[in-house]
């Protein structure tokens, strides 16, 4: 049974580049597909007044990190996102560090318009589409790879 180490330490250096997905586009489409969306709308909305309509590439993603910080009101429709502004902004519990913000106008479906000001937009991205579900998922392959090479020690 020489396979099951092989496949034990093939495991445990997939692992590696599932935790260092970041660093390698092709693998984090494979294992976060909803974040180049998300990534690639952050960008463009980065621009004043850029307009991301439902529909648009990454407006799902987006839709649902600003529910998100609409707390107690998920049950509205998002019809389009409008970019006010952007820009840093002290931290209000450490001095020497800077918030990114974006202020954002969402047009909901039947109501008025509601500005909102968020702040680290791309770390609550990035936390949403990528950080979490690749960090689970390269330790359940660590640890499988990890009990398989264990378990083939005891294997005749």
């Amino acid at each position: 049974m020489l396979w099951v180490p092989i496949v034990g330490i093939f495991l445990v250096i997939l692992s590696w580049f599932i935790r260092n997905a970041g660093h390698m586009p092709v693998v984090y489409r494979v294992i976060a597909p909803k974040y180049p969306r998300a990534h690639a709308a952050y960008v463009k909305m980065s621009d004043r007044r850029f307009i991301l309509k439902k529909g648009d590439h990454g407006f799902d993603e987006v839709a649902k990190v600003a529910l998100n910080k609409l707390d107690g009101q998920r049950y509205l429709e998002i019809t389009q996102f409008k970019t006010l502004g952007t820009g840093s902004s002290p931290a209000p519990r450490k001095a020497s560090s800077w918030l990114d913000y974006i202020d954002l106008e969402i047009s909901l479906a039947d109501t008025d318009p509601v500005t909102l000001h968020i702040d680290n937009f791309k770390t609550k991205i990035e936390t949403r589409f990528m950080t979490g579900r690749v960090f689970r998922l390269s330790c359940f392959v660590f640890w499988s790879g990890i009990a398989l090479t264990l378990l083939s020690f005891a294997l005749p």
